[in-house]
């Protein structure tokens, strides 16, 4: 009789600041498209806004949360980039059609031409505009007001977490970026 000890306690999708970026980068990828991403972060947004619970009740509050919701989708599009840089034999081995559909769902539309060209700019500038105690306490406060909102507009909470793990990750491997020396990626 064959005995095997079967791999307990893990689990496949982590998004652990600590493992190699790339890999980490692709977890993170895998489960959403950069329109899905940009989507479902804007109608947080929106959300946060029509929150009766009065998180972003001032004027500054809202602006803080307009520049660092920008902020955080121009920070996903550069990562994504960085990310299909080092995977361009990957996605060789797709069929045209296949290898269209990624590229047309996972376009950055906020980063600008020069951005566009060295994303690794995009993410340090994140990591040194917002401490990444600021941003995680943000996205909670972001999470917190969607999964309390109880008006009329429509809100999918099925990916909620998903989205909010994806993010975190992301805020936290900028700043692991911006203290690493050396190789970027």
């Amino acid at each position: 009789m064959e005995i095997t000890i079967r791999k307990r306690f893990k689990k496949p999708f982590c998004l652990n600041a600590g493992q190699a970026r790339i890999k980490g980068l692709k977890e993170a990828f895998s489960f959403t498209t950069l329109n899905d991403l940009r989507y479902d972060l804007l109608k947080w947004q929106e959300i946060a806004f029509c929150n009766d619970e009065g998180l972003y009740e001032t004027g500054t509050e809202r602006e803080d949360l307009i520049c660092f919701v920008e902020a955080l989708v121009k920070l996903a599009e550069a990562f994504y980039i960085l990310y299909a840089r080092k995977n361009r034999q990957q996605l060789k081995q797709l069929s045209r059609p296949v290898r269209k559909l990624i590229r047309d769902e996972n376009r950055p539309q906020y980063l600008s031409g020069e951005e566009k060209a060295a994303p690794r700019y995009v993410v340090t500038g994140f990591a040194q505009t917002f401490s990444v105690k600021y941003a995680r306490a943000e996205l909670l406060d972001l999470l917190e007001a969607v999964v309390g909102y109880e008006g009329p507009r429509a809100v999918c909470k099925t990916n909620l977490v998903l989205l909010y793990r994806q993010l975190d990750y992301l805020v936290r491997l900028a700043h692991r970026q911006q203290g690493a020396a050396g190789t970027f990626l």
